[in-house]
């Protein structure tokens, strides 16, 4: 299983799965991505490829599990019935059901059990969420600067005073809720029709509103600035200025730092790779050599990402890596968009010139074009970050990215095209 840290790094990008349980293709409610993400930011954000790549990771019967350790459900259904909407609010589950779960982050990792009545009991304590962990999502959760940019500051989920709050809004906003707490209450609110019918455009946000207005009430002092109690940081830890892009330790060039929390022995130590300030042959624009005149020499910062980034990089401004001038570089490239054993129909009512697909390929160390091959022909010369499309057409049809001057190819993907009867 994978392990995720504080300084973990989680793709928001487009996501296609192709499994066992179907074809699923999944975005974010603003239709936008934001790149490389830490843990805090994806989760504070709410971005939906994120945590379906974390779930792809941990395992779907191992994150069904914990969902059940946490009493999020009692379903006999096995975990392949919810499949990748486990993780996206497919799990159905009340008010209560919620407030309690994130009562157990409120109070230490501990079970938390909402009482209805004089004289009920709290049953034993179980430690279900190691204090650890949930001391950390409670700061990530608090953290007003980690929701940009997917929610604005001095919204209603912002507060003078420390609350960790949640948001969720169901697919055509058909329900709403938010649960938020201090160290003192929990609160939840959800809003939706009874009769499971579309809102109008009702969001997690406005059920937030609510909640901002009885948390003010509750705290009055607080709202006053007088007695306000921070979210503990976890015990024993070391905290680590990190950089948002890479997850690592910051350099001084960093724009934009996070400060993590690690358990001793378990920080990170490697500076950030990403932000790097590289020797240019300015008549060039390649890496300077050892033969580079030193008057044709200029240390330019460049933001360089893992490939897979690259054209989320280049809608954000970064631009294309520095050409590496090594006569023996590591050298690879894949396909990564279409992916392997796709099905695709073509819609009889939409132009089929409107009707294609993304060619897409990850290159390693960046190269000045690469050539994609359609059904074994050469189809076209593409310039970073590599990615064009191709018009849908009838049949089985197989793709491949090659290196233009070396012999260095992808793997060949299969596709089928059938038409819609």
């Amino acid at each position: 299983m994978h392990k995720f840290t504080p300084a973990s790094i989680v793709a928001d990008l487009p996501l296609h799965i192709i499994s066992p349980l179907g074809e699923y293709t999944a975005g974010n409610f603003d239709e936008e991505f934001l790149g490389p993400m830490l843990y805090r930011r994806a989760l504070a954000n709410s971005r939906n490829t994120p945590t379906l790549r974390i779930l792809e990771a941990v395992g779907l019967e191992e994150t069904y599990d914990f969902f059940k350790s946490l009493v999020l459900t009692k379903s006999d259904k096995p975990a392949s019935y919810y499949g990748y909407g486990l993780a996206l609010g497919g799990l159905y589950v009340t008010l209560e059901d919620m407030v309690q779960a994130y009562g157990i982050l409120a109070n230490q990792g501990q079970n938390f059990t909402l009482k209805w009545f004089l004289g009920d009991t709290d049953p034993p304590i179980k430690q279900l969420i190691s204090e650890f962990a949930s001391r950390g999502i409670s700061l990530f959760l608090s953290d007003s600067l980690a929701r940009l940019p997917s929610f604005p500051r001095l919204s209603s989920l912002e507060f003078p005073f420390p609350v960790a709050i949640k948001t969720g809004t169901s697919q055509g906003f058909r329900d709403a809720w938010a649960v938020a707490y201090s160290d003192k209450y929990i609160i939840g609110a959800w809003m939706g029709h009874p009769q499971n019918e579309r809102m109008n455009y009702v969001s997690g946000s406005v059920a937030a509103r609510l909640i901002q207005e009885i948390i003010y009430f509750l705290h009055p002092e607080e709202v006053q600035g007088i007695n306000i109690a921070p979210f503990p940081p976890p015990r024993n830890s070391v905290a680590v200025k990190l950089c948002l892009l890479s997850g690592k330790p910051v350099r001084e060039d960093c724009p934009q730092v996070s400060l993590e929390y690690f358990k001793e022995g378990t920080e990170p130590h490697l500076k950030c790779d990403v932000h790097r300030r590289i020797s240019i042959d300015i008549n060039t624009g390649t890496v300077a050599n050892e033969y580079t005149p030193k008057n044709q020499i200029e240390s330019i910062l460049f933001v360089i990402l893992p490939p897979e980034y690259a054209a989320w990089g280049v809608k954000q401004g970064f631009g294309k890596p520095p050409l590496e001038t090594s006569r023996h570089p590591r050298t690879s490239i894949s396909l990564i968009h279409p992916l392997d054993g796709l099905s695709l129909l073509i819609d009889p009512e939409t132009p089929r010139k409107y009707q294609s697909i993304a060619l897409r390929a990850q290159v390693t160390p960046a190269v000045f074009e690469i050539v994609f091959y359609v059904d074994g022909e050469e189809y076209e010369h593409v310039p970073y970050p590599y990615e064009t499309r191709w018009q849908l057409e009838e049949g089985v049809h197989s793709f491949q990215a090659r290196f233009p001057n070396a012999n260095v190819l992808s793997e060949v993907v299969s596709v089928k095209v059938d038409p819609y009867y």
